[in-house]
């Protein structure tokens, strides 16, 4: 790649908003700029955010810029992939990840679009689902715009590559924080063992730490954290507010994007 050619523009979409961060060129590549766009009547659904997004692209006047898009929490759904030694090639095991999702799911999962790590023996492996017709709108109007499509990833896993350094080793909690959604997990020397993804509080810091202390609590029950206590690995670039959890020690992950560029607007 040319040291010349630019970081894809990336562009997040949230069901209230679209952030856009522009990098810089050359060896030492950082976030220049960001833009928040608030999307207008927005709801819980992907049409809003895509239809904003749509308009930002078609506004954009260099039409050999990439655009990576990370698509939100609320827009995608997880599931750890059990091992089964006795799928023998990839038509099997994407058929019974179908089938895994067709269970917890329902029918509706047939209409998504599903991607998994690569197996690894005894270990489940993270799945993730979106919405096909959302993917297929997505790519449309990135080649509308005249734009070439960098990929679309998940807010997870872009979250779980950026805090990965920030990973202590042993049992862990990473959490992922948006305005109305909580994305956590347990992972166990960086495998994964629990994730959940809900909806959650989306008002004062306090009381969306709250809610996270009731979840956390629970799901340590289920996952027999009983009397342990494990880091808790929060990625919340939405709020700068002091963030504590009683009993537990917080690892605050700054945010990828900000993080390159102090006070990018």
């Amino acid at each position: 790649m040319s040291l010349l050619w630019p970081e894809p523009v990336h562009v997040l979409l949230q069901p209230h908003q679209i952030v856009v961060s522009h990098w810089s060129r050359g060896l030492r590549q950082r976030v220049t700029r960001q833009q928040r766009i608030p999307c207008v009547n927005a709801s819980a659904g992907w049409q809003v955010p895509l239809a904003t997004a749509r308009e930002w692209l078609h506004e954009q006047t260099v039409r050999r810029d990439r655009v990576k898009i990370v698509l939100s929490n609320h827009f995608v759904r997880y599931l750890l992939m059990p091992w089964n030694a006795q799928l023998p090639n990839e038509q099997e095991r994407s058929a019974y990840l179908r089938h895994c999702f067709t269970q917890a799911y329902g029918d509706l999962a047939r209409q998504w679009d599903l991607r998994v790590q690569p197996p690894v023996p005894d270990e489940s492996a993270l799945a993730s689902a979106v919405d096909a017709e959302l993917l297929e709108s997505l790519r449309s109007c990135v080649h509308d715009a005249g734009l070439r499509l960098a990929g679309i990833h998940p807010y997870l896993m872009l979250c779980a590559n950026h805090t990965r350094a920030s990973l202590p080793s042993g049992d862990i909690w990473m959490v992922v924080i948006e305005h109305g959604r909580i994305c956590l997990a347990w992972l166990q020397h960086g495998v994964w063992r629990v994730v959940r993804n809900g909806a959650a509080e989306s008002g004062a810091p306090e009381q969306v730490l709250a809610s996270l202390a009731i979840q956390l609590a629970r799901e340590s029950v289920l996952a027999g954290d009983v009397g342990q206590d494990w880091p808790v690995v929060l990625y919340w670039p939405e709020t700068d507010a002091p963030v504590t959890l009683p009993g537990r020690r917080v690892i605050t992950v700054p945010d990828v994007y900000r993080s390159t560029a102090e006070g990018a607007k």
